[in-house]
C-alpha cells in the first residue's frame, strides 16, 4: 500500500513532465483559468503528487495545477510548484492518478474507461475497483468493455464518426467484427448508427433474439455476445448460424405436423390476424407456421387466407344456387383500386389534420383510447407496396400533401428527432421537449398524430368524413389519371362514363373495353370537377370492397 507521508519541495515548472500513468492523457483546460485565479490569490493549497520516471519528476496526480501555474508564470509570475515525491509501482501509481481525478475534478467517460482498463492489466480486479470508487460492479464492467476498445474506434467516436450506441455495441462484439468495421473506416465508409452497424454483420436485416431459439442453445455451440448495454444479457453473434438451426428446427416441427395429416406453409412474417380466417382441417384450413424477423415461430393449425376464405364462400353461394351476378360476387371495387382510395385518403386526412390543430388534438386522443399502440412515428406503414405503385408517387405531390410533408419535417426537427433515421439523440430530444416553447410542442404533436394514421384503419376512414367537401380536395382527374388504369370492370366504366357524358358513342354495344378506358380518361380531362362516387362513401353498384364508406 502507498502511504503519502513524504515531505513537500518546491520544484520548477520546468523539471516535472506528465506521467504515463497519469489518466488525463490529453492536455486538460477547463477551468484552468479559474484555478490559476485562486493559485494567486490563496497559494497552491495541495501538493501534486509525483515520482520519478528516468530524469524527471512525473506528474501522477495534479496536471490541472501544474498548468494553472505555467499559466501564472507565462503572465510573468515566477511560482514554484509544492509536490510530494513518492515511490510507487505502476499499479499503485494508477490508483492514485485515479483516486484523486475521480473524486475530483470530473473526468471525462472516454478518461474513466481507459484508466479502469489501465487498472485492470495490472491486475487490479474488477471488485476491488468497483469498491475502491464505490461504482456498481457492471458499471465497471461496462467502463472496461469501451475502454479495450482499439485507440482507432475511440478516435472515430471522438471524431463523431461512430454514435453512442454504436461504440458500446463495438464494445461487445468480437474482435473479427470490430476489425470489419474499421476497416470501413479507413476506407470512409463506416456506418455510425446502431442500426446500420448491425446490417453491416447483417445483411438480411433480421436480428434474432435467443429467447426465440427453438434449439438448445448450450448445446448448439452458437456463438454469443454479452451484451452489457441492454436488457438481454446474452445477444446473438452468428446470425446465419442461429437461422440455420432454427430453420432445422422448423423443418422438424413441420414434417411432424405433416405426419399427422396436415397441410403445411412457412410463412416469413408475423402474424398477422386480418390476413386469415380460422377454420377445420376438413374444410381446407391447414398449418401456417409463421416466422419473425426476430426469430420467433408461430405455429397454428387450421387457417386460410382471407382472399381463399372469400373465394370458398362465393364457390358455395353458386353451388347452393344464390345471387352469382358479378358485381355481387366479386366486388365492387378490387384490392389495387381499394389500396388506390385508400391512398388518397390518408393522404387527404394529413392535409386534414395539417390545416386543424383542434382536429389533430381530438384525433390523437382517439387513437390513445380506441387504438391501442396506434401512435407511431414510423413512416413505413403508411403507404403499402402496391399504393406506392399505382400512385407513383402522385398521392405526395398535390400542395395539401406537400405542405403536410413540409411541416412534419420541420416540426420533428425543431424537437431535434429525424423520423427518417432510426438511431436519435434521446437525451437531447428529451431536454427539448422540456424546455422548448408550448407553440413547438403542439406542432410535434400534431405532426406525429398526422405520421400515425395508416392506410385503411377506421379511424382514418372516420377522419376522412369529418369534412364531407375535404375529401374532393386532393384528387382529380388531370394530374391523376392512374385511377383510370385501376378501375376493374366495363359495367363500372360505363357508369362513370354516363355520369360525365350521357350522349358518348362509348356507350353503344360492342365497344371494347379499352376504347370505353380511353374516352373516359378523355371526358374527365375535360370535366375536372369530376369525382368519382368512391371519394364521398358512394358507390355505382353494391359498393362491396369499397374501402371507403360512410356508414
Amino acid at each position: 500500500m502507498t502511504t503519502i507521508q513524504q515531505p513537500i519541495i518546491e520544484v520548477n515548472p520546468s523539471e516535472l513532465t506528465i506521467s504515463r500513468l497519469n489518466v488525463r492523457k490529453r492536455k486538460f483546460v477547463q477551468d484552468v483559468d479559474k484555478l490559476a485565479q485562486d493559485i494567486q490569490e490563496q497559494g497552491q493549497l495541495q501538493p501534486i503528487i509525483v515520482r520519478r520516471e528516468g530524469e524527471k519528476l512525473a506528474v501522477i496526480a495534479g496536471q490541472r495545477r501544474l498548468d494553472a501555474i505555467k499559466l501564472l508564470n507565462k503572465k510573468g509570475d515566477e511560482i514554484l510548484v509544492r509536490v510530494v515525491v513518492v515511490e510507487c509501482d505502476d499499479a499503485q501509481a494508477s490508483k492514485l492518478s485515479m483516486s484523486e481525478n475521480f473524486f475530483q475534478s470530473p473526468m471525462t467517460g472516454l478518461q474513466n474507461q481507459r484508466a479502469f482498463a489501465g487498472l485492470v492489466k495490472k491486475g487490479v480486479t474488477v471488485e476491488e475497483i468497483a469498491n475502491q470508487y464505490s461504482m456498481p460492479e457492471d458499471k465497471v464492467r461496462k467502463t472496461l468493455a469501451i475502454g479495450n476498445l482499439p485507440d482507432a474506434v475511440i478516435a472515430a467516436y471522438e471524431a463523431d464518426d461512430l454514435c453512442t450506441d454504436g461504440l458500446q455495441y463495438l464494445a461487445i462484439a468480437n474482435k473479427s467484427m470490430v476489425k470489419q468495421w474499421l476497416d470501413a473506416h479507413k476506407e470512409g465508409n463506416a456506418p455510425r448508427y446502431i442500426r446500420d452497424i448491425k446490417r453491416m454483420f447483417n445483411p438480411d436485416h433480421r436480428e434474432p433474439m435467443l429467447k426465440h431459439a427453438l434449439f438448445d442453445v448450450e448445446q448448439s455451440g452458437l456463438a454469443t455476445l454479452n451484451d452489457l448495454f441492454s436488457e438481454n444479457a446474452t445477444v446473438v453473434a452468428d446470425y446465419e448460424a442461429f437461422w440455420e438451426l432454427q430453420h432445422q428446427s422448423i423443418d422438424a416441427a413441420k414434417d411432424d405436423l405433416i405426419a399427422k395429416g396436415w397441410e403445411v406453409e412457412i410463412y416469413e412474417a408475423p402474424l398477422y390476424s386480418w390476413e386469415w380466417v380460422k377454420t377445420s382441417k376438413a374444410d381446407g384450413g391447414r398449418t401456417v407456421i409463421f416466422v419473425s424477423g426476430d426469430g420467433e415461430v408461430e405455429i397454428v393449425k387450421g387457417l386460410l387466407t382471407e382472399k381463399e376464405h372469400q373465394a370458398k364462400t362465393r364457390k358455395e353461394e353458386k353451388r347452393a344456387g344464390g345471387d352469382t351476378s358479378s358485381e355481387n360476387v366479386a366486388g365492387e371495387v378490387t384490392n389495387k383500386m381499394g389500396d388506390y382510395l385508400n391512398a388518397y385518403a390518408l393522404s387527404q386526412v394529413r392535409a386534414q389534420l395539417h390545416a386543424s390543430y383542434e382536429l389533430s388534438l381530438r384525433t390523437c386522443l382517439a387513437m390513445v383510447l380506441t387504438q391501442s399502440g396506434q401512435i407511431s412515428i414510423d413512416r413505413n406503414h403508411r403507404y403499402n407496396t402496391i399504393a406506392d405503385q399505382l400512385t407513383s408517387d402522385q398521392v405526395e405531390q398535390s400542395p395539401e400533401a406537400i405542405a403536410a410533408n413540409e411541416f412534419i419535417a420541420e416540426s420533428l426537427n425543431a424537437v431535434g428527432y429525424d423520423p427518417e433515421q432510426y438511431w436519435q439523440n434521446q437525451s437531447e430530444v428529451r431536454a427539448n421537449i422540456l424546455t422548448m416553447p408550448i407553440e413547438a410542442i403542439q406542432n410535434a404533436l400534431q405532426a406525429i398524430t398526422m405520421l400515425s394514421l395508416s392506410m385503411g384503419d377506421a379511424l382514418n376512414t372516420t377522419v376522412y368524413f369529418n369534412d364531407k367537401k375535404a375529401p374532393q380536395t386532393v384528387w382529380n382527374p388531370v394530374d391523376h389519371t392512374e385511377f383510370f388504369e385501376v378501375i376493374n370492370g366495363k359495367g363500372l366504366m360505363i357508369e362513370m362514363l354516363k355520369e360525365l357524358n350521357p350522349k358518348s358513342p362509348a356507350l353503344e354495344s360492342k365497344v371494347k373495353v379499352s376504347t370505353i378506358r380511353e374516352t373516359l380518361k378523355t371526358e374527365a380531362a375535360n370535366n375536372p370537377d369530376w369525382r368519382p362516387k368512391y371519394f364521398s362513401g358512394e358507390h355505382y353498384f353494391t359498393g362491396k370492397g369499397n374501402p371507403l364508406t360512410s356508414d
